[in-house]
């Protein structure tokens, strides 16, 4: 898959850093940051490798806010990991349609 990362300034909003990456088979990426950035990242999905799975939802599974804040560490060696992210099928398989019916994320 395609991931971005989208570092912005706290005040303003600006953009200071951007970058896409494609994750390998396994679904792992790393995105290397160098230098001072804003303190407020996302990583955000972008693309799938696979038609029938391309689906982004906005509910979570599409969006990770990264902490670079001194509280967390400046140490450019640490390591900080996003929440999973995910691409839903465009067909639900048939017996998920009653559960994703409860759910309300199909008719």
């Amino acid at each position: 898959a395609t991931v971005a990362l989208e570092c912005k300034e706290s005040e303003g909003g600006e953009v200071v850093y951007s970058r896409e990456v494609v994750s390998d088979q396994s679904g792992t990426y790393k995105i290397p940051i160098e230098g001072c950035h804003a303190k407020l990242c996302q990583v955000r999905l972008v693309k799938s490798p696979k038609p029938e799975c391309s689906e982004i939802v906005a509910d979570g599974l599409s969006s990770a806010r990264i902490d670079l804040t001194p509280s967390v560490g400046s140490d450019p060696e640490l390591i900080r990991y996003a929440n999973d992210l995910g691409f839903m099928k465009k067909e639900s398989l048939p017996e998920c349609a009653k559960v994703l019916e409860e759910m309300f994320i199909h008719g």
